[in-house]
């Protein structure tokens, strides 16, 4: 058989896709999530049906409501010839369809099972598909079993079973069904029910039995209580033992979640404290210009003649320089008075100087410095990047490591999310039994009204001899047997259907307990990294690391992981620059350079050539109007005292502006002074923290265990009582149980007693046949597993055609390199091309994948060579370098003339110049 077209109506996120075939090797590339695997479920899916979603992690591929689900296969070759098959999902239900070539129309089967001659899905892949994982498996066997996987992988075959077990199965049919009525088991046992139901009812005879029978059932209902009970209790068991394992932390959320709703959270903190911090800053540059202003304020109690020889004195080399330089003083003094309003007027300036000057506080404490003295010197570009480099070949192993312990992750994850599936099928099993089994069905009591009207409508017709009414009496009681009946027959079924959904539970839990133990097997075994040498290393860098700050000039308090991510140290020096040139601004007076020859010369003539711009300024200003109160009248000296005097009132107007908003700021935030304003903008900050905090447990912790923490007693005082609970039930539940055997025991006396010996013996006589068919019915199934277990180590003819197959195949994938297999009893040795046999567990990993490629191919024409069914290989070569893969891709063409191969790759492999070979992307 081989597929010419797969067309998609809708599958996953393929919708409306055609994709053409040849009958020999086809090679499918596309690179990761293109929808490869998603093409080859399909076609798995149309031959043996579509995914069960019941199971949890089963992916679902009807994803486009819009569209059909499902789709078509175009095969030949089979044993119909040319064929289409479909396979659709409509309301939940599969339907399948066939039509052959000489068909008109298609019609609707119930499986393709013909067509790939009786295997399942699961054989079909273990013959006919193999993925990376297979030939991975195979190459990681475990060297002790090593030589034994391979012949045990390519030898065992389904040629025997194929043509014994079929009879072997049919003659078992013959004899019993699980759902039959007219095979030989059946009809005994259902002779057996019938008799045992007769000895049942002569059983009621007996008082005794009556007792021991009401006591029965009243043993069975306080067992399933007792039961549902203890699996109640034991439920509660694990959620106080997850309480006792999260106490601590259950206990810190109460506390945060008191303290927290206690707190009132203030909007804009950090803004109020910036605010506060610019205006207190504002008033401490008023009051220190109101000071430099205060000396000049001219009043009548001060002697102007003392006043004019103390600043002489302060001042002598300017005043003599003033006196000396007439010309441009107006300006020069112009520009000093200029300087001042332009201090007033440059709160903007202010204001992001104060900006700068934090962030270089912020990058100086992530490099762990307090001042400008620590800091090293900047790492030079190219030496910055050797050490980086270094640091993240550190990281990158550090990751691999942890990413090696991936698997073992998976699994554990695999098993929560296995428990929480059981949890739930509990929940709703347990929902399921509390609602008990249905009752009657009211169509019962709907026949049973009928009928006693009837009755009624007869007793008067007789009564009253009115021959019309019996008809309608009749037709009554009729109606009311018939109604009962209908209403029985659905009880029935109600109480089966309820029955069956219990037991459905009950194969899930059995499902779940082996994936469970599946997986705890796994996770034994699973590889935990050590990463004791990358941490060795890792300190060791870090050490160099701080010794080459240190040698740049470090103190030990720099943090040296900081100081090479990035060159924080030229932003600081960047931001060193940027301040000063806004305190140049500040300080500077940058309206004109008309006199910048006069302001020179001045500065020369002071005694201290190191003053600041601004302190020139006022120096000018000082020695200027030292010199023109020497010149000047009384008036003049009254009205440049009066302008002093206006300055400072507009300072303290300013002052007092400022203050009133200082005074608005604590009152808006309820505060008395700036202490109690930052204590509370801290305290505020530290909710903030543990608000976070309050957070992060909120998210991790199962808060629907804070009842049994606020509960009166302990969680140890609680899961101490609840274990003596549990005791005490199962205590409870093996009285019961004996107590059931007992009356068990007697009942079964009973009923062999008296007048119940004929029916007894006649049952004994029906369970002997019923005996006998039984024997012969198992005979034939274990004959069936016998057979199964013995084509596990089949040898003999089977066995050298499969090696002589493997010995062809090997040395043509390895160039000759091998060329020769032998297996015996101590395992499997491999002959070399320079003539030295040795054991295939010495062979390398790819050398092992290319023995497994010849095994599965051997095995397939040896066995299986009468079944042509289409090869799927999944990315099984993603790890063979390119010599290997070279020849892998030549032999595969070349089985590709007896079997159609369909391969799916992310690679683009050349094979220019192979015969037999289609090549198409997606």
């Amino acid at each position: 058989m081989k597929i010419t077209k797969i067309e998609i109506f809708g599958y996953g996120h393929w919708i409306d896709k055609t994709v053409h075939l040849q009958p020999q090797l086809n090679v499918i590339s596309g690179r990761n999530g293109s929808g490869k695997s998603t093409l080859m479920s399909f076609v798995l899916s149309v031959l043996f049906g579509f995914p069960n979603l019941r199971r949890k992690h089963q992916r679902d591929y009807d994803i486009n409501p819009e569209n059909h689900f499902g789709g078509r296969l175009y095969l030949t070759e089979t044993k119909y010839g040319d064929v289409m098959i479909e396979r659709t999902r409509k309301n939940g239900k599969q339907l399948l369809y066939m039509k052959r070539d000489n068909d008109k129309d298609r019609v609707q089967v119930n499986d393709f099972s013909d067509l790939l001659n009786g295997l399942s899905k699961a054989d079909y892949l273990n013959y006919f598909g193999f993925s990376e994982a297979d030939l991975m498996d195979f190459v990681w066997e475990s060297e002790e079993d090593f030589a034994k996987s391979l012949v045990s992988l390519g030898v065992s075959g389904r040629q025997v079973l194929s043509k014994i077990t079929p009879n072997l199965q049919s003659e078992a049919e013959k004899i019993y069904k699980p759902n039959g009525k007219n095979p030989v088991l059946n009809q005994q046992l259902d002779r057996l029910a019938h008799n045992n139901q007769q000895i049942n009812d002569a059983k009621q005879d007996e008082d005794q039995y009556y007792e021991y029978e009401h006591q029965q059932a009243e043993d069975i209902d306080a067992l399933d209580a007792l039961r549902h009970e203890h699996e109640m209790a034991s439920s509660e068991e694990i959620q106080l033992e997850l309480a006792h394992g999260q106490e601590n932390s259950l206990n810190e959320y109460i506390s945060l979640d008191q303290e927290l709703q206690g707190f009132d959270f203030a909007e804009n903190n950090s803004e109020v404290i910036q605010k506060w911090r610019q205006v207190s800053d504002r008033i401490q540059r008023l009051n220190d210009e109101r000071q430099e202003l205060q000396p000049k304020t001219v009043t009548n109690q001060v002697d102007k003649q003392s006043q004019a020889n103390e600043m002489s004195q302060g001042t002598e080399a300017g005043v003599n320089w003033i006196s000396a330089h007439p010309e441009n003083l107006d300006v020069m003094y112009a520009q000093s008075k200029a300087y001042r309003n332009h201090l007033n007027q440059n709160a903007d300036v202010s204001e992001e100087l104060v900006k700068k000057r934090y962030e270089k506080d912020q990058l100086l404490k992530r490099l762990g410095a307090d001042n400008d003295e620590e800091l090293p010197n900047e790492l030079p570009d190219d030496e910055r990047e050797k050490w980086q480099k270094e640091y993240r070949k550190i990281q990158n192993r550090q990751a691999l490591l942890e990413n090696e312990s991936g698997p073992y992750s998976e699994d554990k994850q695999a098993l929560n999310d296995l428990n929480d599936e059981e949890k739930q099928l509990r929940k709703e099993y347990n929902e399921l039994r509390a609602s008990g089994a249905p009752g009657m069905s009211w169509v019962v009591y709907l026949g049973i009204v009928f009928g006693i009207l009837g009755i009624i409508i007869l007793i008067v017709a007789l009564a009253a001899s009115g021959n019309g009414l019996i008809p309608v009496a009749i037709a009554g009681i009729a109606l009311g047997i018939i109604f009962a009946l209908i209403g029985m027959s659905l009880t029935q079924k109600n109480k089966k259907e309820y029955r069956n959904d219990l037991k459905a539970y009950e194969l899930d839990f059995i499902d779940i307990k082996d994936e469970r133990q599946q997986l705890e097997n796994a996770i034994s075994v699973a590889p935990r990294p050590e990463n004791n040498d990358v941490e060795a290393e890792y300190q060791t860098f870090e050490k160099q690391l701080d010794e080459l700050a240190q040698q740049y000039g470090a103190t030990e308090s720099i943090n040296s992981k900081v100081w090479l991510e990035d060159n924080y140290v030229t932003q600081i020096d960047q931001l060193n620059k940027e301040i000063s040139q806004m305190e140049l601004l500040l300080d500077n007076d940058s309206f004109t350079d008309s006199a910048k020859d006069q302001w020179e010369d001045y500065k020369a003539t002071l005694s201290d050539n190191h003053l600041s711009e601004a302190a020139i300024y006022h120096q000018f200003e000082n020695d200027y109007l030292a010199w023109r109160e020497a010149r000047a009248n009384k008036t003049y000296q009254d009205f440049a005292a009066q302008e002093s005097k206006e300055k400072i009132d507009r300072i303290d107007e300013q002052i007092k502006q400022l203050e009133e908003r200082q005074r608005q700021i604590l009152e808006d935030y309820d505060v008395q002074n700036a202490d109690e304003l930052e204590a509370k903008a801290d305290k505020q900050q530290q909710m903030l923290e543990k608000q976070k905090r309050f957070t992060i447990l909120a998210n991790h912790l199962d808060l629907s265990l804070l009842s049994y923490i606020e509960a009166d007693e302990s969680v140890d005082e609680q899961l101490m009582e609840k274990r003596d609970e549990i005791k005490a039930l199962n205590e409870e539940i093996a009285m019961r149980t004996d107590r059931l055997s007992q009356s068990r025991s007697e009942m079964k006396r009973l009923a062999n007693a008296g007048q119940l010996e004929e029916l007894s013996a006649q049952d004994e006589a029906l369970a002997s046949e019923a005996l006998n068919a039984a024997v012969e019915w198992a005979a034939r199934k274990v004959a069936i597993q016998v057979f199964e277990e013995a084509t596990m180590g089949e040898t003999g003819d089977a066995n050298s055609l499969v090696m002589g197959q493997a010995v062809r195949y090997i040395h043509d994938l390895t160039d000759g390199r091998f060329d020769k297999l032998q297996y015996t009893d101590s395992g499997m040795t491999i002959h070399t091309s320079d003539d030295k046999w040795l054991p295939v567990e010495q062979l390398s990993r790819g050398e092992k994948a290319l023995m497994f490629i010849a095994l599965r191919f051997a095995f397939l024409n040896a066995q299986l060579g009468q079944i042509q069914l289409p090869i799927f290989i999944d990315e099984a070569f993603a790890h063979l370098d390119d010599g290997h893969l070279e020849n892998v891709y030549r032999f595969l063409a070349d089985r590709g003339v007896d079997n159609q191969i369909i391969l799916l790759t992310t690679d683009q492999p050349n094979m220019d110049g192979l015969a037999h070979v289609a090549k198409q992307e997606i």
